[in-house]
């Protein structure tokens, strides 16, 4: 009969282990590219969103209720909004009126 010990893994079990370690590091991967693809959509989304606060801002503080012509018109408005160091507008409460 067969009375010998077994000391290690066959070669089979080694390339079962291995196949299904590369199905979940591939099932992994697909969803951490998913969910970066998404926050950087939704991050997208809010840049724009404060894009077109400022905008309003801009609006709603000029005396002949005109639309900003470039991004540097928003910069040059410090009373309405700043830019802090993130890239995030901080909307001041001082004679702002924002339209949603």
């Amino acid at each position: 009969m067969y009375s010998r010990l077994r000391k290690g893994f066959t070669l089979l079990e080694i390339l079962l282990v291995i196949i299904v370690l590369g199905f979940i590091i591939a099932a992994v991967s697909i969803r951490y590219k998913h969910q970066t693809l998404q926050t950087e959509t939704d991050i997208t989304a809010a840049d724009l969103q404060a894009l077109i606060q400022a905008a309003q801002v801009y609006y709603n503080n000029s005396t002949t209720q005109v639309w900003p012509d470039n991004i540097t018109d928003l910069t040059s408005n410090k009373n309405a909004f700043q830019l802090n160091a993130c890239g995030v507008f901080n909307l001041s409460t001082q004679n702002t009126t924002i339209v949603s």
